[in-house]
């Protein structure tokens, strides 16, 4: 509930409530389809990893599993700045 204004009510203030306002959609830096991709890319690749480590000689599994934690930090942080967005337009009651 979003406090709107005060009516005055006999001596009290009694606040009154807009029950009417919309919630604001989800503000990170990623588009829902590129979140789509970046989790379905984390998926892939920690699949992906584990197989060429067990088929490959060399160290190459590891770069899947760089990109894997890559996107999965890319993930973190749009969730993170579409929270500080929604937080911030919180009012407080400073009096």
């Amino acid at each position: 509930m979003i406090v709107k204004e005060c009516g005055r009510v006999g001596e009290q203030y009694r606040p009154t409530v807009d029950h009417n306002v919309r919630m604001r959609k989800r503000q990170g830096f990623l588009t829902p389809l590129q979140r789509r991709l970046a989790w379905l890319t984390v998926v892939v690749m920690t699949v992906y990893s584990p197989l060429v480590a067990r088929l490959a000689t060399d160290d190459s599994w590891m770069l899947s599993v760089t990109v894997a934690a890559l996107v999965a930090f890319t993930i973190v942080m749009d969730d993170v700045e579409s929270r500080r967005d929604i937080t911030r337009d919180i009012p407080t009651d400073d009096v």
